[in-house]
């Protein structure tokens, strides 16, 4: 179920707007010595299935996407184009949407292609890495010996937006995990979503946090957005979201998506400047909803005449 739920988890932010945001995964970087990796990859693909495929409509995205793919092929890179069902009847999809796996391998080994970790595409494209590490993570010191390391140097990996961390339970909590504090406190990156999706990241924009990458190279755009309340100001920060444990459902489902009157109720809440504006929007949304709704159903009611 742990495996499940986190690969639901990166399909749901892969396959949402064709792979055309900032807060879907680009990366899976991977133990190569972790024993449940073939595992893994099956779940995933299986959730990539299942989610329905959304228009790549993002302008030079199906382009970059074709030029790294190809290149790839070239280099003898295994690429896999996953195909799934349209978002809906009235949608065209094209293979061109659908997203593409690229098995990039292990870093100084033969075979290893780096170019989709160094080449946004900023659409349907996903790549794998494994790193080699010598130990079995009994410790708890694959993230911060290896993985951190990795993902902090820019000439293996573009960009420092957000990134996500998923933990089993069997490993302990975000909180008691050895070498878990250490490693997000490491982690150069703008935002650090533990079992969480990385959007939860640019949400904490509206708690007070700030959303932007922290390299100096500009790889995730220049500045940021947030701080509502003026405390970090020019100071380097990172927002750190806790998700609930990997036996818990998500939330986020493109399969099994929630009533729209929720979907807008979320949107009220988020556009408005106030929790309160919000909320009066949202009580506002229902009481129309629901008067509609009873209207249509007298509507309908059969008439008899006398």
């Amino acid at each position: 179920m742990e495996l499940k739920n986190a690969c639901r988890i990166i399909a749901f932010g892969k396959k949402l707007n064709g792979g055309c945001n900032c807060v879907c995964a680009q990366v899976i970087v991977l133990p190569k010595q972790w024993a449940q990796k073939d595992q893994f990859r099956s779940v995933l693909f299986d959730e990539l299935k299942r989610r329905p495929t959304m228009p790549c409509y993002y302008p030079g995205s199906v382009e970059r996407k074709a030029s790294i793919v190809l290149r790839c092929k070239k280099a003898g890179t295994k690429c896999t184009t996953v195909i799934a069902p349209s978002i809906s009847e009235e949608t065209l999809v094209r293979d061109r949407d659908q997203v593409v796996v690229v098995e990039c391998g292990t870093p100084g080994e033969e075979g290893y292609n780096p170019e989709p970790l160094l080449t946004e595409a900023f659409g349907p494209i996903l790549a794998i890495v494994e790193l080699d590490h010598d130990g079995s993570d009994e410790n708890g010191d694959y993230i911060p010996r290896t993985a951190v390391p990795f993902l902090n140097n820019k000439e293996n990996i573009f960009g420092s937006l957000s990134c996500s961390i998923y933990t089993p339970a069997s490993n302990g909590t975000e909180y008691t995990r050895q070498g878990l504090q250490s490693a997000m406190a490491n982690l150069n990156y703008g935002a650090i979503c533990i079992n969480q999706l990385n959007a939860m990241g640019y949400l904490t924009v509206f708690e007070g946090g700030k959303w932007g990458g922290v390299d100096k190279l500009g790889q995730s755009g220049n500045g940021n957005i947030g701080d509502l309340y003026g405390i970090i100001g020019n100071k380097t920060a990172k927002a750190v979201v806790y998700g609930p444990p990997l036996e818990t459902k998500p939330m986020f489902d493109l399969v099994d998506s929630p009533p729209n009157v929720v979907l807008d109720a979320m949107m009220e809440i988020v556009c408005s400047p106030s929790v309160y504006s919000g909320m009066m929007k949202v009580f506002k949304l229902i009481v129309t909803r629901s008067v509609y709704g009873i209207v249509s159903m007298i509507s309908d009611l059969p008439v008899i005449g006398g």
